[in-house]
């Protein structure tokens, strides 16, 4: 989680891998639960299965409660 578009290193809210032969939709719940609210998530790809060039992501989405003000 990052707090703003400047910010170099944000908040680590888990590691997680697909598993290529399971369904195509997976989910995966925090795993480093935190009560702070940001506005930007950032999703780092490290592997891509193999291929050289890119990795073909349809969708990301993200799903939570707003945080109380």
């Amino acid at each position: 989680g990052l707090d703003d578009e400047q910010q170099e290193e944000g908040k680590v809210l888990g590691r997680y891998v697909y598993q290529e032969d399971g369904e195509p939709l997976q989910t995966y719940p925090v795993q480093e639960n935190t009560t702070n609210a940001y506005q930007i998530i950032e999703l780092r790809v490290l592997s891509n299965w193999g291929h050289p060039e890119y990795t073909c992501l349809y969708r990301f989405r993200v799903h939570g409660e707003p945080a109380q003000q």
